[in-house]
């Protein structure tokens, strides 16, 4: 999760904040999921390693 750059999807004014364990405003009333949600929803899935997960709006 840490190659995926955050601020690249977080309003201007929320960069500062991008790499926090929070949920941030993406605009529009919607929010860019908590980094600790997605993984312990990945963890979840029980992978073995060599599957690919995209994770789509489940948090906005």
């Amino acid at each position: 999760m840490s190659s995926i750059p955050r601020e690249k999807f977080v309003l201007e004014g929320e960069k500062d904040n991008a790499y926090l364990d929070c949920p941030l405003s993406i605009g529009m009333g919607q929010t860019i999921s908590q980094p600790f949600m997605v993984a312990l929803m990945t963890q979840c899935l029980s992978l073995k390693g060599s599957e690919t997960v995209l994770e789509v709006g489940t948090g906005s």
